[in-house]
């Protein structure tokens, strides 16, 4: 009897169990979306003003990823947007629309951990803590520093499938600092926040890279035989 019940917990306990979350690179996609447009990342108040600014991953030229090394998470690229009339963007000759093409590039070098007791299909990743990780985001309105802003549970960012498996997702909170040497006084008001879904990027495969160097080895002797 007890052999019996010990079984059923292993094999309860196996299939409960989550796998650690893949390291490697994701690409990045909206997870809004809103009458004729959909974003990724949403600034309130971004320059300075009572504007509202949105940010597409999926727009086209948008190219947005995330890169997951097991113990950091750096978010990065090239995303598409600006003002938010709530229908879509603010046309670019309109004042402060400041619509165009975004870098973005932030990195969570401190506070990344496994989310304990998840039992989706992968373990989820957290960042708990405020203003202990920096970014910037620079395009058409200039320049604005950020840093990670906790919720009330002290997290600020998740990071993987959920509690059941499913869709890869990431969301957090951020908030702005004065200038990059100066975020003494982070802000944050309303909005400014992640919101994405991921998928994978596929490493190279080993054949293939060998096939390649091959190649590149043969190029490289018939160009000395000339």
């Amino acid at each position: 009897m007890v052999r019996t019940l010990f079984a059923t917990w292993f094999l309860a306990a196996a299939v409960a169990s989550a796998s650690p979350l893949p390291a490697g690179t994701y690409k990045l996609h909206d997870n809004w979306t809103g009458g004729s447009y959909s974003t990724g990342l949403l600034l309130d108040h971004l320059f300075n003003n009572t504007n509202s600014y949105t940010f597409s991953f999926d727009a086209p030229g948008a190219d947005a990823r995330l890169e997951y090394s097991g113990s950091t998470i750096r978010i990065f690229g090239t995303v598409y947007g600006g003002m938010d009339w709530g229908t879509g963007f603010a046309p670019a000759n309109w004042p402060e629309s400041y619509l165009g093409f975004y870098t973005i590039d932030f990195r969570y070098n401190v506070g990344v951990s496994p989310v304990a007791g998840d039992v989706g299909g992968f373990q989820d990743v957290q960042v708990q803590g405020s203003y202990q990780n920096f970014g910037s985001i620079s395009g058409p309105g200039g320049t604005r520093y950020l840093t990670d802003q906790a919720n009330g549970q002290n997290l600020a960012l998740r990071f993987g499938d959920g509690a059941n498996g499913g869709t890869i997702t990431g969301f957090g909170w951020l908030a702005y600092c004065a200038s990059g040497n100066d975020c003494n006084n982070p802000v944050h008001i309303d909005f400014q926040d992640w919101n994405f879904t991921a998928e994978a990027v596929p490493e190279p495969d080993s054949a293939v890279l060998i096939v390649t160097a091959l190649a590149g080895l043969g190029l490289l002797r018939r160009r000395n035989m000339i």
